[in-house]
């Protein structure tokens, strides 16, 4: 059966998240109506994740857990998830139950608008202080540096069709630059406000120590801004 939609979601020690996240998303994607696949990437996660996933899997046909035998980070799960994605549309969230998958059609109704890429903004972000602070430095910075529309560079809410995540270089961490490389490449790129929950289970793995390389990966793209941006 051809696959139209591709949910790709990274997962590391998400135990207590997954299966709340693989109900909600189940209900939102069966009323799709159209067939689809959800793509777990798990992150050599050391809790019962990858088990939790196995399990669902064993019971749906339509979740294909990747298990990754050694930690690669968040971006190279992307990466593995986007190469494996067979639908015409992919879908990207985060594991963690902050991205709301109710907010999934309104992001795909805009697709329908002519957008290649359509971004999440969590407009009212139910992060700490000192992370709203840093993501609206790196918001600002990107728009003027990059030419970047869009407000919320680092949501992982997202829908895109699949031909523009073709020939990605996404190594070194770059998928925290993907919006910048296919603004680079000429893809129209929209946006909507979308639900931000607190998160209620595990901690994030995306604090502070992340966030403050994230200077130079902006450096690394703009020196090395063809190799990223090439589509052969």
């Amino acid at each position: 059966m051809h696959t139209h939609y591709s949910v790709v979601i990274p997962a590391y020690n998400e135990e207590e998240a997954i299966g709340g996240l693989y109900r909600s998303l189940k209900e939102v994607m069966d009323g799709a109506a159209r067939p689809y696949e959800i793509i777990f990437v798990d992150d050599a996660s050391t809790d019962s994740t990858r088990q939790l996933l196995e399990d669902i899997s064993a019971s749906d046909d339509a979740v294909r857990p990747v298990c990754f035998p050694e930690n690669r980070g968040q971006s190279e799960a992307f990466a593995e998830g986007f190469r494996r994605a067979q639908g015409e549309i992919v879908i990207s969230l985060d594991a963690d139950l902050q991205n709301d998958p109710r907010d999934i059609p309104r992001l795909l109704e805009k697709l329908e608008e002519g957008y290649d890429v359509v971004c999440g903004w969590r407009r009212e972000r139910k992060d700490s202080a000192g992370v709203r602070l840093l993501s609206k430095v790196a918001n600002i910075s990107r728009r003027i540096i990059l030419g970047e529309k869009i407000h919320d560079v680092c949501c992982a809410l997202r829908v895109y069709r699949s031909t523009v995540l073709k020939n990605l270089n996404l190594s070194d961490g770059m998928y925290f630059m993907l919006t910048g490389i296919l603004l680079a490449r000429g893809c129209r790129i929209g946006e909507v406000v979308v639900n931000h929950r607190p998160r209620e289970t595990g901690e994030s793995k995306f604090n502070l120590s992340v966030r403050l390389p994230m200077a130079a990966l902006l450096f690394r793209y703009l020196l090395h801004k063809g190799r990223y941006v090439k589509t052969g």
